[in-house]
């Protein structure tokens, strides 16, 4: 089980089928595309008055031996080596369904990769569902703590037989859910300012979580 892993992949709208040559050509058949948007800092797009840059979130799982191949070609492809154009990044699996795992290729042989296959720098995936409108406030005081950006994906809660109605509609809020790649070591730090500043700002309390990241490809800190 420790073979297998999410691979996830962050570019910017329109790119997405790009990625998934990439990941047929290793075998990887089926990925979740997301749309959301990006919150990184940009000064040439401040300057022009432009939103935050549209982006793609594609969910796959593989295993973990073909990962460092994957990552070259993304490099070498699509260039992620270069700042702005695409992170990816992987998370262990403690599980998976048996029809999930009929869509994984044959495991390739384990090989250790030369040079700069992965950047092991030991990160953390913080997850953040705040009311929608409250994105903002998120982001600055993640940003504030270290963090360099994120990407924000809409999303809605699911109605409990004791929400609200209205008209006798049950009313789904909407939510916005924050994916923001951190380093481990300032994690805390970054939980701490965002809860605190959520309560502050909306009265509200923030709903946050981190999961492990494996390795990691296009990020610059």
């Amino acid at each position: 089980m420790t073979s297998i892993c999410g691979l996830i992949t962050i570019v910017d709208r329109g790119k997405s089928a790009a990625v998934q040559r990439i990941y047929q050509a290793h075998h990887v058949s089926a990925s979740l595309v997301l749309r959301g948007h990006g919150t990184a800092n940009s000064e040439i797009m401040d300057m022009l008055g432009l939103d935050e840059p549209q982006k793609e979130v594609l969910l796959s799982v593989t295993h973990r031996s073909a990962c460092a191949d994957i990552f070259d070609d993304l490099r070498g492809q699509l260039h992620f080596d270069k700042p702005g154009t695409g992170i990816a990044f992987t998370c262990a699996l403690s599980g998976i369904s048996v029809a999930a795992s009929e869509q994984l290729p044959a495991e390739a042989e384990d090989k250790e990769k030369e040079g700069k296959a992965m950047e092991t720098r030991p990160m953390e995936m913080i997850l953040t569902m705040v009311d929608s409108g409250s994105t903002d406030v998120v982001v600055a005081a993640a940003k504030a703590a270290g963090a360099h950006g994120g990407t924000v994906l809409k999303a809605r809660e699911v109605a409990a037989e004791d929400q609200k109605k209205i008209f006798g509609i049950t009313v789904q809020p909407e939510k916005e859910l924050i994916l923001m790649l951190v380093p481990a070591d300032i994690k805390k730090d970054i939980f701490k300012a965002v809860c605190a500043a959520v309560l502050e700002q909306t009265g509200e309390h923030a709903q946050a979580f981190s999961l492990p990241v494996s390795d990691t490809v296009g990020l610059k800190m």
